[in-house]
């Protein structure tokens, strides 16, 4: 049996737009510090207000070698949702099906290696899955900052592309699948109506 573990990091790399706000990627894979939703106490006064945390985007690598059942991988390290307290069918609600005694084919990478040019950055997934079939996997994050081009550095937008490689023997085939919360309907949230009123050379909302 292989073991590798990795200590959960403090901090990553803010990507994002000049003053369009950012989030930060992690060398564990995983995407936190969400700052583009105007929010609190950055936009206001008040507490802080995280409509997403690091657990709210995450990807997922499908593996099929032909003739064999494909398997699953999380691009990410650690527990999906490892915050949830009280690992029971009773407890849990809906987290039940985010933790890995009720999914333990939808395992993490073991490990991730994160190499920083930026605006560029670049994250390599290890694992024994991988190694095994010869599969190289790597996600590119570019934010949209060209020195001298203001218009085009404060794009609210980061670009991510992924990029498979197969080097082994057999035939492979990958897919990947991003799963995100809906950051407008976080838990417990009650519907709002909005209303548009206009009079008197006004409107509003």
């Amino acid at each position: 049996m292989r073991v590798v573990y990795h200590d959960t990091p403090r901090s990553g790399v803010p990507m994002g737009g000049v003053g369009t706000g950012s989030f930060e990627v992690g060398p564990d894979g995983r995407f936190r510090e969400w700052l583009i939703f105007n929010n609190r106490p950055w936009a206001n006064y008040g507490q802080p207000e995280w409509f997403m945390g690091p657990d709210d985007l995450v990807f997922f690598l499908r593996v099929e070698v032909e003739g064999e059942e494909p398997q699953l991988r999380g691009l990410f390290t650690g527990l999906w949702y490892s915050t949830c307290e009280d690992y029971t069918y009773r407890g849990c609600g809906p987290w039940v099906v985010m933790e890995p005694y009720h999914i333990p084919w939808a395992k993490p990478v073991e490990a991730v290696e994160m190499e920083v040019r930026y605006p560029v950055v670049a994250l390599r997934y290890r694992d024994a899955l991988l190694e095994e079939v010869g599969l190289e996997v790597e996600a590119e994050l570019i934010s949209p900052l060209l020195p001298g081009d203001l218009r085009t550095s404060s794009t609210p937008a980061v670009l991510m592309r992924f990029h498979m490689v197969n080097k082994g023997s057999s035939t492979v085939r990958a897919s990947i699948m991003a799963v995100a919360r809906n950051p407008a309907r976080s838990a417990g949230a009650t519907a709002r109506t909005d209303v548009v009123r206009a009079g008197g050379g006004q409107a509003w909302l």
